[in-house]
C-alpha cells in the first residue's frame, strides 16, 4: 500500500508483472483485495506467531464433519507442551499438549458482540481430553482407606479436572468477557445493518466443528498413560472489535480485543454419543489479530504451565480419575483443601 493513502500504485512493476499474469479484465487491485478480505495473509501470521511461540503447527488442518461425514479444514492448528519430557509415577506416566484449533477472518467491517447478562459457569473449560470423559468421580473416604468397594461410599459427584486441579480461578479463564451473541455491522448507503448469520457460519461453526473432532480424536485412554489434550478453539480477526455492554444506556459500546463466545448445543446434542459426555456448550475465544501475540504469551502459555504443574503434583489422583476426600460432606462441593485430602481409588 502506498504509504499514508490506504491506496496501492497499480503502476509498479510488481503490478504489472501481476497484471499480465491475471485473466484478462481481472484487476490487480480488486485481485489484491480478495486475498487480504480472505483471511489467507492473516492465515500465515498467526501460523509464524504460533511456531515463534513454540508451538507445532498444521496449516488448513483436515477435520471430518461428523453431521455430514465431509472432509473440512481449519486455517491452523498448534499444539504446544509444557514439558518435551513426560512426567512419570507409581500411577503412570502423563504428559500434556495444549491445541490451539484456529479460523482467521479479515474485514473492514466491524464484529459487534453482546455482553452476557448471565454468564455460564466455564467448569470444563478447556476440555480436557485423553481420561475418557475428563469428569472425576470423588467419593467420601471409608474405612482406614486400605480398601475401597463401590458399594461402600453413600454418594459420588463428577468433578471435571480443570476444578479438581483448582485451575477455574485462573487468569486465562476469568479475564475476557463472556459474549451471548455477535453479529456483523455492514454498512447499507447512510444506514448500517447487522448481520448475525455470517459470522456464526464463517467462525463458529467450522471452529466448534473442529472442536468436537480433535475432542474425540484425542478421547481415548490408553492403560497407565495418558496425552492429555486441552483443546482451545480461537477465531483471530483483523477486523474492529466492538463489546455492547450490558448498560441502562440505550448503547454502551467500546473496542475490545479479546472475548469468549458461548456456543450453546442443541438438546439432543448433549448426550449425542453413547460412550462420551458432552458439554452444554462450546467455547470459542475471539481474539484481535493485534492481541494475539499476548493472548499466547500472557494466558494462553501460563495457563498451560500451570495445569502441568498441578497434574504432576496430583498426577496418581488425576490418572486414577477417581478419588477418595476425607471429610467430603454431601450438597457442600469440594473442601477448600482437597487436594491435600485426596487419594487415588484403590480397586
Amino acid at each position: 500500500m502506498s504509504e499514508g493513502t490506504g491506496t496501492r500504485d497499480t503502476a509498479n512493476t510488481d503490478d504489472a508483472e501481476l497484471r499480465a499474469e491475471l485473466p484478462g479484465g481481472m484487476d490487480p487491485d480488486a485481485f489484491h483485495t480478495a486475498v487480504i478480505s480472505s483471511g489467507y495473509p492473516l492465515q500465515a501470521v498467526v501460523a509464524r506467531q504460533l511456531v515463534e511461540a513454540g508451538f507445532e503447527v498444521w496449516e488448513e488442518w483436515a477435520y471430518t464433519d461428523e453431521e455430514s461425514g465431509a472432509r473440512r479444514t481449519l486455517d491452523v492448528v498448534g499444539e504446544w507442551r509444557p514439558s518435551a519430557t513426560p512426567h512419570q509415577t507409581s500411577g503412570g506416566v502423563a504428559s500434556t499438549t495444549l491445541g490451539l484449533l484456529v479460523e482467521c477472518k479479515q474485514s473492514q467491517h466491524p464484529y459487534v458482540f453482546v455482553e452476557a447478562v448471565a454468564p455460564p459457569a466455564f467448569r470444563q473449560f478447556p476440555p480436557v481430553t485423553g481420561l475418557g470423559t475428563g469428569l472425576m468421580t470423588v467419593q467420601p473416604a471409608t474405612g482406614d482407606g486400605t480398601e475401597w468397594r463401590w458399594s461402600s461410599a453413600p454418594y459420588e459427584v463428577k468433578v471435571p479436572i480443570t476444578q479438581f486441579l483448582e485451575l477455574l480461578g485462573h487468569e486465562f479463564v476469568t479475564q475476557p468477557v463472556v459474549v451471548s451473541s455477535f453479529t456483523k455491522a455492514i454498512p447499507k448507503g447512510k444506514k448500517v445493518e447487522m448481520s448475525g448469520e455470517e459470522p456464526y457460519r464463517a467462525l463458529l461453526l467450522p471452529l466448534t466443528k473442529a472442536l468436537d473432532y480433535y475432542w474425540s480424536h484425542h478421547q481415548e485412554h490408553a492403560g497407565g498413560s495418558a496425552v492429555l489434550r486441552l483443546p482451545i478453539a480461537v477465531a483471530v480477526v483483523d477486523a474492529p472489535m466492538v463489546l455492547v455492554r450490558a448498560s441502562d444506556h440505550p448503547v454502551d459500546a467500546q473496542p475490545v480485543r479479546w472475548v469468549r463466545a458461548v456456543v450453546r448445543r442443541p438438546l439432543d446434542q448433549h448426550y449425542d454419543r453413547e460412550r462420551w459426555y458432552t458439554p452444554e456448550f462450546d467455547v470459542v475465544d475471539i481474539v484481535h489479530g493485534s492481541f494475539f501475540e499476548r493472548y499466547l504469551s500472557d494466558f494462553v502459555k501460563p495457563y498451560g504451565a500451570v495445569f502441568w504443574d498441578q497434574l504432576t503434583q496430583h498426577q496418581d489422583c488425576v490418572l486414577s480419575v477417581s478419588v477418595q476426600i476425607e471429610g467430603l460432606v454431601e450438597g457442600e462441593g469440594l473442601p477448600d483443601n482437597h487436594l491435600a485430602l485426596a487419594r487415588p481409588t484403590r480397586h
